[in-house]
């Protein structure tokens, strides 16, 4: 990140792949080290059908990390915020080779992902997304966490997933100056403009976020003094996490 969501630390921050790294030396896991000694050396390495072969027989299971390094003062651009031509092209061959393919968005705000949905547009289906936006230094520790199954996810989305980036209303001025912003959206930011006036362009709403259990959800009681609207429910954990 920069400026205010920059990450300083006295030591190298681990990323999921030097985590993943560890964990295969621990026998927790295996990894395909070819590939990743690859990216080692090249961080812009691109896997040519070779390599996905070979990794496909050791591996059935494919993880992509989505970055775009952002932040205070160095905003996404609108071609910034949907994936690249190569980006697409390793998720599209990911799922053609491997059983299973979780892709992580490492990204400091929303990002495209109508590429996530069934039947999208692109052709590839994934099974799974993880966003960790920006996890700081040990993020690796965590991401791999939850990936492995050791701890359940629980995270909500702070943020509403639209189509595109020109649903949100603040795109369309947000470049208008570089010494000012009009924010013409009023008080209709984020899920209040969606609700209100877009809900058929959401893809993941506010609130968003998946379990490895399961719950059963009683409402108790509804009750409404004029002031205030209290909800007492039951909420059982049914599943085996």
């Amino acid at each position: 990140g920069y400026g205010s969501g920059a990450v300083y630390t006295n030591h190298t921050p681990l990323g999921p792949a030097e985590v993943f790294a560890e964990l295969a030396n621990e026998g927790k896991i295996g990894i395909y080290e070819p590939l990743y000694n690859a990216y080692l050396e090249n961080s812009s390495y691109v896997p040519d059908t070779a390599m996905y072969e070979s990794a496909a027989k050791e591996a059935d299971t494919a993880i992509i990390v989505i970055t775009r390094k952002k932040g205070e003062g160095n905003d996404m651009k609108a071609n910034e915020w949907i994936l690249t031509d190569g980006e697409k092209a390793l998720i599209s061959n990911s799922t053609t080779y491997f059983e299973n393919v979780i892709v992580i968005l490492n990204t400091p705000s929303t990002f495209s992902t109508e590429w996530s949905l069934d039947g999208n547009s692109y052709g590839f289906d994934v099974d799974s997304v993880l966003v960790c936006h920006a996890p700081g230094e040990m993020g690796g520790y965590g991401i791999a966490d939850v990936i492995l199954g050791d701890v359940n996810p629980s995270g909500k989305l702070t943020d509403t997933y639209a189509s595109s980036i020109d649903d949100y209303p603040s795109t369309d001025g947000f470049y208008e100056s570089a010494d000012y912003v009009n924010y013409t959206e009023d008080i209709y930011v984020g899920y209040r403009y969606f609700e209100t006036f877009a809900p058929e362009k959401v893809i993941y709403e506010f609130g968003y976020g998946i379990s490895y259990t399961t719950f059963d959800i009683t409402t108790d009681s509804v009750t409404n003094d004029g002031k205030n609207i209290t909800v007492k429910a039951t909420v059982k954990n049914t599943g085996d996490v």
